[in-house]
């Protein structure tokens, strides 16, 4: 079964995953993060949502985190990685 998955890069290089969106909750358990059906859709609610764009860029430029990436999971193996913020 293939997914995608919203994930950010802290500043020690670890993952934590969106496990939820309304309101964005982190989860550091891959297993928990939210399942999206195809790539858009998690870029969509980034980048659309100015209210959850304005919170990711607060913390990327508070250094909470480094980066944003959609990943796309196949059956469990990370397949493609999109940096997205």
């Amino acid at each position: 079964m293939n997914y995608y998955v919203l994930y950010a890069l802290k500043q020690d290089n670890s993952r934590i995953y969106i496990s939820n969106t309304t309101p964005t909750i982190w989860d550091l358990d891959i297993n928990n993060a939210k399942h999206f059906i195809n790539r858009y859709t998690p870029e969509y609610y980034i980048l659309r949502t100015i209210e959850v764009y304005r919170y990711m860029k607060q913390l990327i430029d508070a250094g909470t985190i480094t980066e944003v990436h959609i990943l796309l999971l196949s059956d469990g193996i990370e397949e493609e990685d999109y940096k997205l913020l």
